[in-house]
């Protein structure tokens, strides 16, 4: 079974974070937070909280995780040449940063495309403003 908390602790540890700031920033008491990093479960929600302040993945804590059945594997039936997917050790895991970098690169794209419109329209706009010969 894998023990969220410890694993939480360990990746703040090792991050060298300190859990006081980290409890303010997730609006929690330091006893809950302590609490918190005992549990062996945590809401879905609570774990993508901490994953963005670690900057990982949620699936970085389960990915020793097998399932008692080996047919289910749908990372390998989805993802098998994905390079936004890590094989470490015969498991997988996805990267966000290269995720991280996509949606950049997507959103510099837009505004360039954003920017030759306008650039395009006060063109368009001269010439319709120019004396016909």
């Amino acid at each position: 079974m894998v023990h969220i908390g410890s694993k939480l602790k360990y990746l703040i540890e090792k991050k060298r974070l300190s859990k006081k700031v980290m409890a303010k920033e997730l609006n929690m008491t330091e006893a809950n937070f302590y609490r918190i990093l005992g549990k062996e479960h945590l809401r879905t929600d609570l774990l993508i909280e901490f994953c963005k302040r670690l900057d990982v993945h949620p699936c970085d804590f389960f990915k020793d995780w097998e399932h008692p059945n080996p047919e289910v594997n749908m990372t390998n039936k989805v993802f098998a040449n994905d390079e936004s997917v890590v094989h470490e050790d015969d498991h997988e895991y996805f990267r966000p940063d290269i995720f991280r970098r996509a949606e950049k690169l997507y959103r510099e794209l837009l505004d360039e495309k954003d920017s030759r419109i306008v650039e395009l329209k006060d063109h368009i706009s001269s010439l319709k403003d120019r004396p016909a010969n």
